[in-house]
């Protein structure tokens, strides 16, 4: 016994003569056909909506990894101009330490001779002072 026929038995037995039965019943059929989903209908949309969402998540999927790559490439690039510029700085501070080792290198060489000059001017003084 299907819904309809169950509605029109009980519509008559409270009375309600039988045209006037099948007339609300096919009303109300045609009601509820045209406005409320039905199983199939609702079944139609999550198998679309799951659809969906499983090419949304794809597709997010696929911008995460193209952002993932992108970051991964711009931090490759940052880390190699920073190891760039590292080398560039420990090279410029080797060649100042080296300029101010030749530079006290240079310095000590000339306090070294201007010591031995003192020193052969006090030989020499102390030499004439003997003498005389």
């Amino acid at each position: 016994m299907n819904e309809s026929l169950m509605y029109l038995k009980k519509l008559e037995a409270v009375g309600i003569p039988r045209a006037q039965a099948e007339v609300t019943v096919e009303i109300m059929t045609d009601i509820i056909d045209k406005n409320l989903a039905s199983k199939q209908d609702l079944l139609d949309q999550r198998a679309e909506t799951s659809t969906e969402f499983g090419k949304v998540r794809a597709e997010m999927k696929s911008e995460f990894a193209a952002v993932r790559a992108e970051m991964k490439s711009e931090f490759t690039a940052v880390r190699a101009e920073m190891k760039t510029e590292f080398a560039a700085v420990r090279s410029e501070i080797a060649v100042g330490f080296s300029q101010a080792q030749s530079n006290l290198e240079r310095m000590q060489d000339k306090v070294t001779i201007r010591l031995g000059m003192m020193l052969i001017a006090a030989i020499g003084a102390l030499a004439a002072i003997i003498k005389f």
